[in-house]
Parts: C-alpha cells; structure tokens; sequence
C-alpha cells in the first residue's frame, strides 16, 4: 500500500496539472488518515497545500491528524484557517473547542462551545461535549444544566442519566443522584459504571445491604472489576451490622492479585497493622 501510493504519487506530479496533483495527494492522506497513519498523513495534506494553498478542507484534515499526534497548536492553526473560510462549519468551531481546551485556553474553548450550542441548540453532541467541558473544569451546575436539558429533548439515552447522576454525586446530592442513576439502570440494566456508583452511594447513605447488592450484582458478570471488588471489602469491613473481615480480606486479595495499589495499601491497613481507614 505504501509503496503503490508512493509511487503513484511520483507519476502524478509529473503528468498532471497541480490541482489535479493536489487533489490526488489530499485523497491519498485521507486514506492514510482512516487508517490512523497519522503522520503520513500529514505528509500527503502537505504535499497537497504546497500545490493549492486553497484547498481548506485539506487544512482540516490536517488538524484532525495534528490533533491525533497531540501537536494542539498546530491543529489549531490548521482549524483556524479553515474557519476563516467556511464559518458555518458548526462541527469545526467544536474541534477547535476541543484543542483550545487542550491548550489550557479554557475561556475560547467556553466561546466556541456556547457557539455550537447558540447555532444548533437542538445538537445533542453539541451541548453534551459542552456538558463534558464544564465538568472537566468543574462548573458543575452549567454541567448539570446541560445535562438536565439533554434529558429533556433525549429521555431515552441512559448515559445522559448517568452523568447527571455522577455530578450529583460530586455534589453530595445523593437522593436526586441515585434517582438518576435508578433511571439509567433500568433503560441499561447492563451499565455497570451506574451500577457501581449507585453502590458506592448506597455506601455513603450506610444502606450497606443495598450497596453489597449492586457491586455483587457487577462481579455476578465481571469478577474482575476491581472498583467493585474494593468497595464491597469496604462494605464488608465498615458494615457494623454485618461486619465480615473475611470476605473483605477476600475480596481485597482478589483485587491486589489482579494488580491494584489501592487493594494492597487496603490490605496492609486493615490487616497487618489493624490501623483504621478513612473510608
């Protein structure tokens, strides 16, 4: 593949003209692009600049693949120069969101995604990566907003559910949390992120039977889950009415044998030196 394109590329820069060239240097670097040959890629949308400087769709191109390889500021100059020509490009003031935040540019990343969301407020991925964006920078509330308002135009996606519900809980707001979280588990019964946090909920509001059913509930089907492995021990070991060190220990040495930290640190507090944890 390499080597035809190669050279290919070789016969058309002598035998056409350079638009034509350009074209066949831009579609070779998409190729390379989908296979996520990122800089190849960058080669060919070179190439295809140097012989049509106008070719701006080459300019984004080039970004997404900038942007792959983490060269941020690159990919934003590539972006910019694309919006300079085609402004009403809703999906291209989002990537730029994107890298601007990546370059700790929060302030024009907030501007490009209130853009997005003021030109198509109907946009679910519009206003759910802006949701994602306030909560990164923990603007909660504009985060749950987004949200609630994603929940109203699409009740049946059980992930915006889950992410309001994660916020709730970031928030110490564990009733509307778990309310949410209900709501995500029955659409996606098979969500076991939602299974494990309405669990470590349950923890926190000492319904401790509740919570040993929803982490036994995910290790029903997936014993290797180590945050539910770690938080039904705590359950175990804290549970003043069912205290059980056994199983803790059990489940905390399943967990270290599968290579987690916390698991091994958990061990050694609770079970060699008998010093107590803050749960």
């Amino acid at each position: 593949m390499k080597l035809h394109a190669i050279v290919l590329m070789c016969l058309l820069r002598n035998t056409l003209p350079a638009q034509t060239t350009s074209n066949k240097y831009f579609d070779v670097g998409g190729g390379y692009l989908d296979m996520k040959e990122f800089y190849t890629a960058i080669k060919y949308y070179d190439s295809s600049l140097i012989l049509e400087p106008t070719k701006y769709d080459a300019y984004y191109n080039r970004a997404i693949s900038k942007k792959a390889i983490k060269d941020y500021q690159g990919a934003l100059e590539d972006i910019d120069t694309y919006i300079k020509y085609n402004t009403e490009d809703i999906d291209s003031y989002l990537q730029r969101a994107i890298l601007k935040f990546n370059l700790n540019d929060t302030i024009g990343s907030n501007l490009d995604y209130n853009y997005c969301v003021n030109q198509q407020p109907d946009s679910a991925i519009y206003r759910f990566n802006r949701a994602l964006f306030y909560a990164d920078i923990s603007k909660y509330d504009s985060a749950k907003n987004d949200f609630t308002e994603l929940i109203k135009t699409h009740p049946e996606k059980s992930k915006y559910y889950y992410y309001l519900g994660l916020l709730e809980f970031v928030t110490d707001e564990y009733e509307s949390a778990i309310w949410h979280l209900n709501t995500c588990i029955t659409i996606d019964s098979s969500n076991d992120e939602a299974i494990v946090l309405r669990g470590r909920m349950k923890y926190f509001k000492e319904d401790y039977d509740g919570a040993i059913e929803d982490f036994s509930k995910t290790l029903s089907h997936d014993k290797k889950n180590i945050e539910a492995l770690i938080w039904r021990a705590k359950t175990y070991y804290f549970n003043d009415r069912n205290y059980d060190d056994i199983l803790a220990r059990i489940d905390l040495q399943t967990a270290m044998d599968l290579g987690s930290m916390e698991a091994k640190e958990l061990i050694l507090i609770l079970f060699e030196t008998g010093e107590p944890i803050d749960a």
